[in-house]
């Protein structure tokens, strides 16, 4: 086959991805954690931490979706517009 080709079967192959919603991005983000009292401490408080985003897995991005169905896009799919070929094909 092609080089050209080849790129297009490359494209159509590779999910088209977009930042995370979650983190904004960083793939971490700060919670609240609930310390309770203890011997040294009268009242217990509310402290943070930074944990790993779980909807990205800690990359920063997900898998867009098309706007039609909701499946996810390739990256061919992503440069002919915002819905998947199977939605353009039913002239969404």
């Amino acid at each position: 086959m092609s080089k050209m080709g080849d790129h297009v079967i490359k494209l159509q192959e590779t999910p088209a991805m977009m930042e995370c919603g979650v983190c904004g991005g960083s793939g971490e983000y700060e919670v609240d954690v609930p310390r309770p009292q203890g011997f040294g401490r009268d009242v217990g408080y509310l402290d943070s931490e930074v944990v790993r985003c779980e909807e990205c897995g800690g990359d920063g991005e997900v898998v867009r979706p098309c706007i039609g169905c909701g499946e996810a896009m390739s990256r061919w799919d992503e440069m002919q517009g915002s819905v998947c070929e199977d939605c353009r094909n039913e002239d969404y």
